[in-house]
């Protein structure tokens, strides 16, 4: 009787280890996820702040050369 308690213990220790790891994992790789778009939206903001900054200022325009 004990053998049978001790392996329905292990079947429900592994089966609940098994949900926590994918509950982890799943919020790390959404985390992530999270993180790579707030980076791209930023990084997109800074590009367009700069590049309107020198469309006003005319620095994108070419000289001539005299």
């Amino acid at each position: 009787m004990r053998f049978i308690l001790t392996a329905i213990g292990f079947v429900v220790a592994g089966f609940l280890a098994l949900l926590l790891i994918k509950a982890v994992i799943g919020f790390v790789l959404s985390m992530i996820f999270y993180v790579v778009a707030g980076v791209l939206v930023v990084g997109g903001v800074i590009y367009l702040y700069g590049k309107a900054k020198r469309s006003l200022n005319g620095q994108g325009r070419r000289r001539l050369p005299y």
